[in-house]
């Protein structure tokens, strides 16, 4: 048995604390503005938001390529042998996990699982492999990717835009569509279905209202373990909404999660103002 170095890509939304604590290493994403491309490291949500409104077109995403995972698998290598699990964002929504299993074959000892998650649901499994890691001590690593299997099938990924205008400008919407909700106040509520982001319902009201009832329906009929919260905010959502959100969780009995801000990947997608959680399913008895 060795020790497993864990692997991420930008994507996942790992707080610094969490990459410091857990020593989680990262593979950058790529973001392109206009002719220009640049490493999502030297970005955050504000500068996507602020690129759009500037000029009216969307930052476009790009997962990261095969060089990029050689260079990283490289570095790695120069300082250690133990096996490296790369734990990708889905590879329903990212060219990423394909790259890495490029990259890989000129490497021994790394091993790629799917999360078929995005963004701080692809975060709340690399966490709880970095915590089963650390209870473990050393572990073989198709343990690791066994556990690893079971459990992101029982993490939940619920996610809430305030601003419909990025999905209407990365066709996600049509026209009719983004003006019907604003007439009649809808926000659709996202999720992961078998790896790919769907509208699952859709809220009427105030952003309020559809945050309330995005809560209600991630803690309806599941057993979530209150300690797994992990919140997500992109920018543009602001300290009062935040205090809102942590006020309607203690009706929960939530008291323990971990806010994350949104990086160039989400908000260029969904824009600014969303809100995101996520939450670990416990185990059947």
């Amino acid at each position: 048995m060795k020790n497993i170095i864990l692997l991420a890509d930008t994507g996942a939304d790992l707080s610094q604390e969490q990459i410091e604590k857990f020593q989680i290493k990262l593979v950058n994403m790529h973001i392109n503005m206009g002719a220009q491309s640049y490493s999502d490291k030297n970005l955050n949500g504000e500068d996507i938001i602020n690129y759009y409104k500037e000029n009216k077109v969307l930052a476009q995403t790009s997962g990261a390529n095969p060089y990029d995972f050689h260079q990283v698998f490289e570095e790695i290598r120069r300082e250690s042998s133990d096996p490296i699990v790369y734990v990708s964002i889905s590879k329903d929504l990212s060219v990423s996990y394909k790259s890495a299993e490029i990259a890989a074959k000129d490497f021994d000892d790394i091993y790629i699982l799917d999360s078929g998650l995005v963004s701080i649901g692809t975060g709340l499994l690399i966490k709880k492999l970095a915590e089963y890691i650390k209870a473990k001590g050393q572990i073989d690593v198709e343990e690791i990717l066994a556990y690893g299997e079971e459990l992101k099938k029982r993490i939940r990924l619920f996610a809430i835009p305030q601003s419909l205008e990025f999905l209407k400008a990365g066709g996600r919407l049509s026209n009719s569509q983004y003006l019907g909700a604003i007439l009649f106040k809808i926000f659709p509520l996202l999720t992961i279905d078998s790896g790919r982001l769907v509208a699952s319902k859709k809220f009427r009201g105030s952003f309020r209202k559809a945050l309330i009832s995005t809560l209600e329906e991630f803690f309806a009929g599941e057993n979530i373990d209150l300690t797994s919260i992990e919140l997500l905010q992109s920018f543009g959502l602001t300290k009062r909404e935040e205090k809102f959100i942590e006020d309607a969780l203690k009706v929960f009995n939530v008291d323990d999660f971990n806010w994350t801000e949104a990086g160039p990947l989400i908000s260029s997608h969904a824009g600014p103002g969303v809100f995101a959680l996520a939450g670990l399913v416990k185990e059947e008895n």
